[in-house]
């Protein structure tokens, strides 16, 4: 309901329903992703930084989860904990398959998400 409510532009209402979701299971990795990406859009970069440690603490393999990590420690100005996030996703998209979805990312496959995160390595 919370990315529903968000896909719809209905912030306050999607970061209640992520927030009722987390108060029934602390390890919903979704919804600490869903609340990290309505703090960025908020322009509230120290809680999108939270949310998404909260994301790659609880799912250490959620690859877009450290691509998110990456871009706010980008914007923070941390280039050296970006680079590390950029590298830790950049390990986990290795082996998936090109057409492999990935979680969260409203269909974007690895291959594409392996292009992206290259090419911000290379610093393009």
């Amino acid at each position: 309901m919370g990315r529903v409510q968000a896909n719809a532009g209905h912030w306050d209402e999607a970061r209640y329903w992520c927030e009722r979701a987390l108060q029934q299971d602390l390890l919903l990795t979704e919804a600490h992703f869903l609340l990290g990406l309505l703090h960025n859009q908020e322009g509230d970069l120290s809680q999108a930084l939270g949310a998404m440690k909260r994301v790659v603490y609880v799912d250490r393999d959620a690859a877009l989860g450290h691509y998110w990590l990456a871009n706010l420690y980008r914007d923070l100005g941390d280039q050296a904990r970006a680079h590390k996030s950029l590298e830790n996703a950049a390990r986990l998209l290795e082996g998936l398959p090109e057409e492999a979805p990935i979680p969260w990312s409203d269909g974007i496959t690895a291959g594409r998400l392996r292009y992206i995160v290259r090419r911000q390595m290379n610093g393009q």
